[in-house]
């Protein structure tokens, strides 16, 4: 699942991964301003909803389901 994540601001943090790992995270620019960032890292997702400035500097805007639609076979018909 992809998740978007949106800030006012054009914005770049720092992302704590534990273990003493840290991420920097740039959101792009958009027109008429602000930023946006999308990740389908779960890991990174957790980060980023556990940053102290999440709610407040940046915040989740919308979750992307990545399933494909199903496509359904003619009613009888069998697959060449």
């Amino acid at each position: 699942m992809i998740k978007k994540y949106t800030s006012k601001s054009t914005i770049a943090i720092n992302v704590p991964l534990g273990e003493g790992k840290n991420i920097h995270v740039s959101f792009g620019a958009v027109t008429g301003g602000g930023s946006v960032y999308y990740t389908n890292d779960e890991a990174l997702q957790v980060a980023l909803e556990k940053h102290y400035q999440y709610g407040r500097l940046f915040k989740l805007q919308d979750t992307i389901d990545e399933q494909p639609a199903s496509v359904d076979s003619p009613e009888g018909g069998e697959e060449a």
